[in-house]
Formats: C-alpha cells, sequence, structure tokens
C-alpha cells in the first residue's frame, strides 16, 4: 500500500512538473508571438499612461533594469519643428540599447511596442509616435529570444508639442512573475 501511494506521489509530481514546463514554453511562444507579429497589440502598446515620479526618473546617459534588459537612454534631442500642421510640433528623437543582462534568455522582447513618449497635457499623459513611424532597430533575436549580454540598439522619432517642457520617454515591459501572474515594470526617462 505504501509502495502504491509513493507510486501515485511521483507520478503526481512527474505531471506537474511537465505540466509548468508546458506552461513556461506557451508563454514563451505567445510573448514572442505578439512582440514579432504588429497585426497582435499587445500589453501596454499605448494603452495606458505610466504614472511619472520626478524622484525616479532617469536622464540620458543613465541605465536601468526592466525584467532583466538593461535600458539605456543614450541620447534623445529635437530634429526640426513639424511643417503644415495646426498649433506647433517637433520631430524628437530617442537612441536606446537593451542588454540582457539575466542568466536566462529574453523572449518577447519588442523595442517599438515596449518604448512610448508621453508628456502631460491637461491632466492627461498622451503619447505619440510620429505618423511616418520612423523607427530603426536592430533587434533580430527577438524571434529566438536573446542570449546574455546580446544587445539591440534603436532610434524612434516622436511628434511632440513644441511648448510642453516636461516630455518622458518610457520603456515598459510586462512578464510573468509566477503562475500565470502578469507584472508591468518601466523606467522612464525624462528627455526635455
Amino acid at each position: 500500500m505504501l509502495g502504491c501511494g509513493g507510486l501515485l506521489f511521483v507520478f503526481y509530481i512527474s505531471i506537474n512538473l511537465v505540466s509548468k514546463s508546458v506552461s513556461k514554453n506557451w508563454d514563451n511562444q505567445l510573448a514572442t508571438l505578439i512582440a514579432t507579429d504588429d497585426s497582435i497589440v499587445a500589453f501596454g502598446d499605448g494603452a495606458h499612461a505610466v504614472p511619472i515620479n520626478p524622484e525616479d526618473v532617469l536622464h540620458v546617459g543613465e541605465k536601468n533594469d526592466v525584467f532583466g534588459v538593461e535600458i539605456a537612454l543614450n541620447n534623445a534631442g529635437f530634429i526640426k519643428a513639424v511643417e503644415n500642421t495646426s498649433g506647433a510640433w517637433d520631430y524628437w528623437f530617442v537612441e536606446f540599447t537593451g542588454k540582457n543582462i539575466s542568466d536566462e534568455i529574453q523572449y518577447g522582447v519588442n523595442p517599438g511596442v515596449e518604448s512610448q513618449l508621453q508628456y502631460f497635457q491637461n491632466g492627461n499623459y498622451i503619447w505619440d509616435l510620429d505618423e511616418f513611424d520612423q523607427r530603426q532597430c536592430n533587434y533580430e533575436h527577438v524571434m529566438d529570444g536573446f542570449e546574455k549580454n546580446e544587445s539591440f540598439n534603436c532610434r524612434l522619432v516622436y511628434v511632440v508639442p513644441a511648448d510642453k517642457r516636461d516630455i518622458y520617454w518610457v520603456y515598459a515591459r510586462t512578464d510573468t512573475i509566477a503562475d500565470g501572474v502578469y507584472e508591468e515594470r518601466y523606467v522612464v526617462f525624462q528627455i526635455r
């Protein structure tokens, strides 16, 4: 009787481990699909504004970790005024790198999806990527994930109101922290 109970216990543990492994594999495949298919709207795709705490804001030249990816803002600034529009708008660029600093392969990373610009207007944060979608990113390891110390570089161009003084660039990622539990983490840089 004791041997049969032990065998059932070992069988239960084996099934549980296999099930967790399959679930994590599905999560990685889903994250990769979301990150690489532009027709899918992923978590944080301009769907919300990130609360900005002035004490936690970083600046050009600084970096921080978001779920094992070190995000460094290398450069940001004014390009030129937008022509033929109502109101005063400017083109601003953001150049940044992301480096895998964890021991695990990073899956589903998509800098174009996880980046956004925010500025304060009438009590609400809003963001806008330039309508011409001027982005340059070398993140070819997104499909297969990227190993420790691999990195990507990006330059994104945004349209911002010329009269706004507080403009922030945000890099936000959503990842699983426990069985089926998702958490969003982000880093905020002030660029103007």
